[in-house]
């Protein structure tokens, strides 16, 4: 985002421990000065709001992964929308089939009229196989339009750990698939729905591929716990 920044601050305790915050800068010539600290009433104990955040326009998404309203660690996502001269909490986004420990906001990434929601611990392809939800913003509303998850989903992948997006292509990473080698996939936007694309794939050594990405104009890129031997490695990619 030109203008502003997001950053989330989920253990901070906001008068509930580890409830999280998260707080907004507006750029002004070469300075960001904070002009917002963003905390829901709804928040609760534990929630940790702010775990993952994300900014486009005048739109913020930020998750709170272990929130519990459709129980323990089901998780949402906050978004919030600038007007008025400030940021304002407009919605509260959930999965249409939360299940305990899913972790729903565990990531999360907005562009124009879509936020795409990781769900790590989600277990349709067997425990913490992972998924990834779609909404899409209405003239009233946010609606999910489609769940995510890999063509050879796999129990323990963690499928959306990561997750990014750029106008019509989503990256959804899954750092623990392939014996915890990783794995990253490319969905398209189609007239028949978001289908997955060729994964992207990595030339060298590394592990936890996935475990972090981001998208922007014809550049991928994406992080992974160990590469070539080092603690950590960032790969990038263009297409």
């Amino acid at each position: 985002n030109e203008t502003y920044a997001i950053i989330g601050a989920y253990e901070t305790d906001s008068n509930r421990a580890d409830a999280g915050l998260a707080y907004v800068f507006e750029r002004s010539g070469g300075t960001l000065t904070e002009v917002a600290v963003l905390k829901p009433d709804t928040v609760g104990e534990l929630d940790r709001f702010g775990i993952a955040v994300a900014i486009d326009g005048d739109y913020a998404a930020i998750g709170a992964s272990h929130g519990d309203d459709d129980g323990l660690n089901t998780g949402s996502v906050y978004v919030y929308e600038f007007f008025g001269g400030s940021w304002n909490e407009t919605a509260r986004l959930e999965a249409d089939d939360a299940a305990t420990q899913d972790r729903f906001g565990r990531d999360v990434a907005v562009s124009g009229p879509f936020i795409i929601v990781g769900t790590p611990r989600d277990d349709d392809a067997g425990q913490s196989s992972g998924s990834a939800y779609v909404f899409e913003r209405g003239q009233e509303s946010w609606s999910q339009v489609q769940k995510l998850t890999a063509s050879d989903a796999e129990p323990l992948a963690e499928f959306g750990r990561s997750v990014s997006i750029d106008g019509n292509i989503v990256l959804v990473g899954a750092p623990a698939a392939n014996q915890a080698l990783g794995r990253t996939y490319l969905f398209e936007r189609t007239e028949a729905g978001w289908q997955e694309a060729e994964p992207v794939v990595v030339g060298t050594a590394a592990e936890g591929f996935g475990y972090a990405s981001a998208l922007g104009g014809a550049y991928a890129i994406i992080g992974a716990y160990t590469a070539d031997g080092e603690d950590s490695g960032v790969f990038i990619f263009e297409r």
